[in-house]
C-alpha cells in the first residue's frame, strides 16, 4: 500500500487524519492502535524539579521586622503622648534621670524604626536588648533618685510605668519565651516593690492590683510576638523541608536525564554503527555510521549549549538532510509559517526522534519489499510538528516490551522529556506506521 501523495502543505492535517483512518483498518468507530508519550509516563515518571535554594529563615526574619517597626513606632508615639507627664514629673524624678530614661527608651526605638527593614537581624536584636535591659535600669534608678515614700499618689507609678507592656513585648524579640517570661515577672516585681516602698500611702494600697495588672497586660502583649515568631519558624521548617525534597527530586531527575542520554547515545549511534555491519545492504555506509557514532560520543562528552537556538529554516534543512541520509528515496515536504527560533533542546529532541522513527522504518522493512516513506514538517510560531509515514508491514505498538529503547525511549520518552513535547506512534499490522512528533512552545 502506497502513502498518499500531497500536493500542498495545507493538506497536512488531512494526511494525519487519513493515515490514522488507514491504520484503523478503515473502520470509523475503531480506536487507533497507538502508543503515545502520555501512555509511557508510568514507565518512567519524571518528577519536576523544584526551585533550588534555601529557606534561610525568610519567614521568621520577615515577621521579626514586621513586628519591630510597629512596636518601636508605638514606643515613640507613647513618648510623645506622655510629654506633659514627663515635664511635670521631672521635678520629682530629677532632670538628669528623666533625660537618661528618654535616651534609653527613645534612641533604640528611633534606630529600630529607621533600620527595621534594612539592618541585619542581629543588629535589631541588640537594639531591643539595650531597651529591655535599659527598662530594668530605669526602674532601679527610681529607687536611687526618689526618696522612700517620695512618689505622690497622683503620679501613680510615674510616666515610666506606661512602658512596662512595651518592655515585655520587646523581651520576646530578644530572649527565648521562657527567659522573656522571667524578665516580665522580674520587671513587674520591681514595679511592685517601688510602689510598696517608694510610693505614698495611697499608692501602696493599690500596689498589688497594679503589679497584677502589669503582669496581665505584659503577658497578653507578649503572646502576639511569640505566636508570630512560632508561625514563622513553622513556615521556615516547611519551606526548608520542601527545598530539601525539591533538591533531591532535581538530583534524581538529573541522574535520570544523564542515564537516558547515555542510553540514547548508545542506541542511536553505537548500536546503529554496529548493526551497519550485519547486513550486506548497509555495509557501504558502515564507515560513515562509525564516524557519526564517534562524533556523537564526542558531542555527548561535552555540555550542550542550552541557550543555542535554531531557526525554522535550519530545522528544515537538518531534517531534510537526515531524511536523505537514511532513505534517499523518501519524500520530504515542509511548510513554514513563522520566523521565531526554537530552543536547542526541543530541536534536538525532534530531530533525534525523527531519526529514530526513520531508522526503525528502514531497519524493520522486509528486504524484498519496496517501502515508501514520507516526512512532513510543519513549523509555526508556537508549534513544531513532524510526521514520519511509511507503508511498511506495520506492527502492534502495545506489544513492545518496556525495556526496548527504540520506540518507548528513543521516540516517546525523548519527546516527553522536553517541556511542551509529545509523540504518538500509530501502527497496525499490514497498514504501515505513522509517527507524530509535536513540540508546543511553553
Amino acid at each position: 500500500m502506497s502513502t498518499p501523495k500531497i500536493a500542498d502543505q495545507d493538506e497536512f492535517d488531512k494526511v494525519k487524519n487519513f493515515r490514522q483512518h488507514i491504520v484503523n483498518g478503515g473502520e470509523k468507530n475503531t480506536s487507533p492502535v497507538k502508543l503515545s508519550s502520555a501512555t509511557t509516563a508510568a514507565d518512567s515518571a519524571s518528577p519536576a524539579a523544584g526551585v533550588i535554594g534555601e529557606g534561610q529563615g525568610f519567614a521568621s526574619n520577615r515577621l521579626y521586622r514586621v513586628m519591630t517597626v510597629p512596636l518601636a513606632s508605638t514606643t515613640l508615639l507613647m513618648l510623645v503622648g506622655t510629654a506633659g507627664a514627663i515635664m511635670s514629673q521631672s521635678a520629682v524624678l530629677t532632670v538628669p534621670f528623666t533625660v537618661f530614661a528618654l535616651l534609653v527608651l527613645g534612641v533604640p526605638s528611633l534606630c529600630l524604626v529607621v533600620l527595621g527593614f534594612s539592618a541585619p537581624r542581629r543588629t535589631l536584636q541588640r537594639l531591643w536588648q539595650m531597651q529591655a535591659l535599659g527598662m530594668v535600669a530605669i526602674f532601679l534608678g527610681i529607687t536611687v533618685v526618689v526618696p522612700q515614700g517620695g512618689i505622690p499618689e497622683q503620679m501613680q507609678l510615674t510616666w515610666i510605668g506606661e512602658f512596662v507592656v512595651i518592655a515585655g513585648a520587646s523581651a520576646m524579640l530578644v530572649f527565648t519565651p521562657g527567659r522573656a517570661a522571667i524578665y516580665a515577672v522580674v520587671l513587674s516585681s520591681v514595679v511592685f516593690l517601688i510602689a510598696v516602698f517608694w510610693g505614698s500611702d495611697g499608692l501602696q494600697g493599690s500596689a498589688v492590683a497594679a503589679a497584677l495588672r502589669q503582669i496581665f497586660y505584659s503577658a497578653m502583649f507578649m503572646c502576639l510576638p511569640a505566636a508570630l515568631m512560632r508561625a514563622g519558624r513553622i513556615l521556615d521548617e516547611t519551606v526548608d523541608a520542601a527545598v530539601v525534597e525539591a533538591r533531591a527530586q532535581a538530583e534524581r531527575e538529573a541522574r535520570r536525564s544523564s542515564q537516558r542520554a547515555i542510553r540514547m547515545l548508545i542506541h542511536d549511534s553505537i548500536i546503529v554503527a554496529m548493526l551497519a555491519y550485519t547486513t550486506a545492504i548497509e555495509k557501504r555506509s558502515a564507515k560513515e555510521q562509525a564516524r557519526e557514532a564517534l562524533r556523537a560520543i564526542d558531542r555527548g562528552l561535552k555540555d550542550p549549549d542550552e541557550r543555542r537556538e535554531s531557526s525554522p529554516e535550519q530545522l528544515v534543512r537538518e531534517l531534510r538532510t537526515l531524511t536523505t541520509s537514511l532513505d534517499p528515496t523518501a519524500r520530504f515536504h515542509s511548510s513554514i509559517s513563522g520566523s521565531d527560533d526554537y530552543p536547542h533542546r526541543a530541536v534536538r529532541a525532534v530531530v533525534e526522534s525523527a531519526a529514530e522513527a526513520l531508522r526503525n522504518s528502514v531497519r524493520h522493512a522486509p528486504p524484498e519489499a519496496s517501502v515508501n516513506r514520507e516526512v512532513h514538517v510543519k513549523l509555526s510560531e508556537e508549534l513544531v510538528e513532524v510526521l514520519v509515514l511509511d507503508d511498511g508491514p506495520g506492527f502492534e505498538p502495545a506489544s513492545i516490551p518496556s525495556v526496548r529503547l527504540g520506540v518507548r525511549h528513543g521516540i516517546l520518552g525523548r519527546m516527553d522529556s522536553v517541556p511542551g513535547g509529545s509523540a504518538e506512534v500509530m501502527s497496525r499490522l499490514g497498514y504501515g506506521t505513522t509517527v507524530v512528533l509535536q513540540w508546543h512552545r511553553p
